[in-house]
């Protein structure tokens, strides 16, 4: 099913491409292309090294490429069925990867052995380290064949996750890999603490659609009802720092994600689908600051809390400066599915459904 899917999408992209021009097309006087690559199939994901210094990326062609962004090598350093997602370990010295095949392998870059370190019945949809590298959890592309699981690198224990469901929007580590908080498709929030050794329910008045860590981990980020909310961990206070009628005035819309900056100070919302809201949390203002013509796939704010970036089907990324308000427009040559900042801000990666991968130095 999930390869029928896949070739789909692949047959559409290709046929968005041919209508496009054969170039990407920027504003070169702020946006260059110093690197482009293309896979054989849907470029699933890419990101950067933590140094900056490199590139990863994953295919439903089944290959893993590495860039080399000072020497311009670029290698297959990995191939299996289709790959969903990569990401490079925290220190940089491997790469983790999750594959319809249903294994979640760890890649050595100095000597490109692959490690298994999980192994399923199921594909696997996503595999993501903690913060501090010691833990890895995946998740099977559906929970109702089989649970998502967090795998302990350092004693190799494995622990189910029955509560959590498959969307890789729905846990994530506390910025110190002290905590773990999953959202079951029920809107149950649990929040794990591994220091402590506990495992309780998050009581909640409503239905939670997303969840989130703040920036420094002390609160709870938490979309229901279309409006987000701030929890705070120590005495379960709340507040609403994004209302609905900010957003939709009078008439009815969904909030599809969230991104919070860096610094805990500003808010970006996607709503119904196409349009990116930005709201200041110091000072209360709210405002929509782009707009695609079709479904946005990502959207991600700057490690300085300047920039916000996009990646949408109608086959461009967006460049938004948040303090000078100017955008810039990258066009492609297809679908684009994902859009990154590099760690020390100076480039973005964006990838496409039809297997491109290209690099920019904003």
């Amino acid at each position: 099913m999930k390869y029928l899917l896949c070739l789909s999408l692949f047959l559409t992209a290709s046929a968005f491409a041919k209508q496009q021009p054969n170039d990407h097309i920027a504003d070169l006087k702020l946006v260059k292309n110093i690197n482009s690559y293309r896979h054989q199939r849907i470029t699933s994901r890419a990101c950067f090294s933590p140094d900056s210094s490199k590139v990863v990326s994953a295919s439903t062609a089944g290959t893993i490429r590495l860039l080399d962004l000072k020497t311009g090598e670029n290698q297959v350093i990995a191939r299996s069925t289709d790959f969903f997602t990569v990401q490079f370990s925290p220190d940089g010295k491997k790469v983790l990867t999750s594959s319809n095949d249903g294994t979640a392998r760890l890649i050595d870059l100095n000597n490109k052995n692959s490690e298994i370190i999980f192994q399923s019945r199921y594909w696997l949809y996503e595999a993501r380290f903690s913060p501090d590298g010691s833990m890895v959890v995946v998740l099977p592309f559906t929970s109702k064949q089989a649970p998502a699981s967090i795998k302990y690198l350092v004693s190799g224990k494995v622990e189910v996750l029955e509560d959590l469901s498959n969307n890789s929007e729905n846990f994530q580590f506390s910025p110190d890999s002290s905590k773990l908080i999953t959202l079951s498709k029920e809107g149950i929030v649990r929040l794990r603490d591994f220091k402590e050794d506990t495992n309780e329910i998050v009581p909640l008045k409503y239905k939670a659609d997303q969840i989130q860590f703040s920036p420094d981990g002390t609160k709870l980020i938490i979309v229901a009802d279309n409006s987000v909310r701030s929890r705070d961990l120590k005495n379960d206070k709340e507040e609403i720092i994004q209302r609905s009628d900010e957003i939709f005035k009078k008439k009815k819309g969904i909030i599809d994600t969230i991104s919070l900056s860096a610094d805990g100070r500003k808010l970006v919302t996607v709503a119904d689908k196409q349009f990116v809201w930005f709201k200041d949390l110091e000072s209360g203002k709210c405002k929509m600051i782009i707009q695609h013509a079709d479904y946005i796939e990502r959207v991600v704010i700057s490690a300085d809390s300047s920039k916000v970036l996009t990646a949408s089907i109608d086959g461009t990324a967006r460049l938004r400066n948040l303090n000078t308000g100017i955008e810039k427009i990258l066009k492609h040559n297809s679908w684009v599915s994902d859009a990154r900042f590099s760690p020390d801000g100076t480039k973005i990666v964006t990838t496409t459904f039809a297997g491109d991968v290209d690099i920019w130095d904003i």
